[in-house]
């Protein structure tokens, strides 16, 4: 079950007022979501709910009568919720409308961490279990670190050689430091090297909400791409996330199998579904009108973020 999304919680939220966003608690049903606001110009204040979780066929009337409640042209909703058909239907009664653009991934692999350790290294493909143990026989280790100021550089670095190397957008070195001291300050947050001879080949973030964790950010050198480092390191961090009594790893992102063709991030597909023939289709993003000017904003968004991304170098949302 997806729940308690590491977007909905204080840290993110005080991080993102760093970066534009206004957070705005809702106290909805016991519990507790943030609406981020942000000013559109020409249109007013649009509603960014991400990653809510917990919103059903017998609430979600009322549930959008308290965003009606909130100012703004429209709110935009993204559920960090398997697909559901009635659950769309039951918005789509309340007002919301399917999205045209969606900022947050709709297909992910989340991995079930409640069985045996042997129990879930046998669920991977096979070539995904022989890649862990041609790691391990090359004399890979993976380590833990501390979330040093080196350590943070180390890590940025390999996620840009990655990003360059693979063609994906990643987010600028504020942003991200930002939120990784962010949840290092409450603890929810770790950082592991993959090592050969000494030499950090591989990286990876993680943050880890209650019993929940997700596979934030990762990078590796591409000269060693030969020793597995990436493979290895997932492996490791499963067995050290179920230590720690987590019990789903959500490994954040995949490309639609449709899609697979034209995506540059096949690799990636390739990758993570290496741990899970099962990849989790989220709800589509929807959007709900909130006055008039709402009607502009379907030609308006692309164009007002291709903008803002020229002259900000960074992303609106």
């Amino acid at each position: 079950m997806l729940t308690n999304n590491y977007m909905q919680t204080d840290i993110w939220a005080q991080h993102k007022s760093k970066f534009g966003w206004t957070p705005l608690k809702i106290n909805f049903q016991d519990r507790i979501y943030y609406s981020y606001n942000r000013y559109v110009p020409f249109l007013g204040r649009l509603q960014y709910l991400t990653n809510i979780s917990g919103i059903d066929t017998d609430n979600v009337r009322v549930f959008t009568r308290e965003i009606k409640k909130r100012k703004g042209f429209a709110a935009k909703l993204e559920l960090y919720q398997p697909y559901n058909e009635d659950l769309i239907k039951s918005l789509n009664s309340e007002g919301w409308k399917i999205a045209k653009k969606h900022v947050q991934y709709r297909d992910t692999v989340v991995i079930d961490l409640t069985p045996s350790i042997d129990d879930i290294f046998m669920s991977f493909k096979s070539r995904c279990r022989n890649e862990a143990r041609k790691a391990i026989n090359l004399g890979l280790k993976i380590e833990e670190v501390k979330l040093t100021e080196l350590n943070f550089d180390t890590m940025f670095e390999l996620m840009s050689n990655t990003s360059s190397r693979k063609g994906f957008f990643m987010r600028d070195e504020a942003f991200t430091k930002n939120y990784w001291l962010s949840f290092t300050n409450a603890g929810k947050i770790h950082m592991f090297f993959a090592k050969y001879n000494n030499e950090i080949i591989a990286g990876a973030i993680v943050l880890v909400v209650g019993e929940n964790a997700w596979y934030k950010d990762g990078g590796s050198v591409k000269e060693k791409g030969n020793l597995m480092g990436p493979r290895l390191l997932q492996w490791e961090i499963m067995k050290k996330l179920k230590t720690l009594g987590i019990k789903q790893y959500d490994l954040s992102g995949v490309p639609k199998e449709s899609e697979l063709e034209t995506s540059s991030m096949r690799g990636i597909y390739t990758f993570k579904t290496g741990y899970s023939t099962e990849v989790t289709e989220l709800m589509p993003t929807l959007e709900l009108p909130l006055n008039y000017k709402y009607r502009f904003w379907g030609s308006f968004e692309k164009q007002w973020l291709r903008i803002y991304n020229l002259y900000a170098h960074t992303l609106w949302y």
